[in-house]
């Protein structure tokens, strides 16, 4: 158990006007200090799309050093967590129960993983906790935007949890990226509209992310995975089929692939992240 008068105390909580008063802690708490720290959360059913990006862009992060911080929720918090496992890097939880109980149970063996890995799981909530637990998801996302120094949103809806915590960061000061999605899915419409009203940057690559934090990508950059068409949607694969190594147009793409701009170009921007395609100067790809 932690408290704020203690200097192993995450110093970055004390951002806060309603900081816990005592933090429940399992794991490592040297990695709650003295870091770098960058925030991915989104929604707990994600496309096959926000899955992959929420995983690659934190396991890039990892490896540059980065803790993700992350809620150990389904869905996406749960890819940021396995990425920095994978990557050998402590990783931050922060729970809406108590500290002694895993939620959901599946993540039990991803929370030891982390307690193992040198991460911690932390918690308001004593052991054995038995009071009120409506709106304790909520509140504890006020601690995942504090603990992060960037907040990066993967795929969300309009109305989400993930939107709640948007409002932490930007009630505090931090900056907030998001990763660009289809028109075509609702899954992408919260962080779509994110971007679209300037509440967000834009979160195409880990050095977008990087750059703000202010580490440098090149020492980052992984190994990169080749790229497989099966992990993108129906467009993108239609676009990437007729992708060349020569720059093309958004007009000669669509043309290409008989689809219509703006699906050819919410396909060009998936490619683009899972590393299909190539932006050229002049809204013109490449396959890469």
């Amino acid at each position: 158990m932690l408290t704020p008068d203690e200097g192993v105390y995450p110093d970055r909580l004390r951002d806060l006007p309603d900081l816990p008063l005592a933090l429940y802690v399992t794991g490592d708490i040297a990695c709650l200090n003295g870091r770098r720290y960058a925030g991915m959360v989104g929604t707990r059913r994600p496309s096959t799309y926000g899955r992959q990006a929420a995983f690659d862009l934190s396991l890039a992060m990892a490896r540059a050093g980065v803790v993700l911080v992350s809620g150990l929720a389904d869905g996406l918090d749960s890819e940021a967590h396995r990425a920095a496992v994978q990557a050998d890097v402590p990783t931050v939880a922060f729970l809406g129960t108590a500290i002694d109980k895993t939620y959901p149970a599946s993540n039990a063996k991803l929370r030891t993983a982390i307690e193992k890995g040198g991460g911690a799981v932390c918690s308001e909530y004593p052991p054995g906790y038995s009071g009120r637990t409506t709106g304790t998801f909520l509140a504890r996302n006020r601690l995942i935007a504090a603990q992060s120094e960037a907040l990066c949103v993967a795929e969300a809806r309009t109305r989400s949890g993930t939107l709640n915590t948007v409002g932490h960061a930007e009630r505090l000061g931090r900056p907030v990226l998001a990763v660009p999605g289809s028109i075509y899915s609702a899954l992408s419409e919260g962080t779509n509209e994110l971007l679209r009203t300037h509440r967000a940057e834009p979160l195409c690559k880990a050095a977008d992310a990087l750059d703000i934090l202010g580490i440098r990508a090149e020492t980052a950059a992984p190994a990169q995975q080749r790229f497989d068409p099966a992990t993108v949607s129906a467009d993108a694969q239609a676009v990437y089929a007729v992708l060349k190594p020569t720059p093309q147009s958004i007009d000669a793409l669509c043309a290409a692939a008989s689809l219509p701009a703006g699906r050819v170009l919410a396909a060009c921007t998936e490619l683009e992240l899972m590393g299909g395609a190539q932006a050229q100067p002049g809204r013109r790809y490449i396959a890469e």
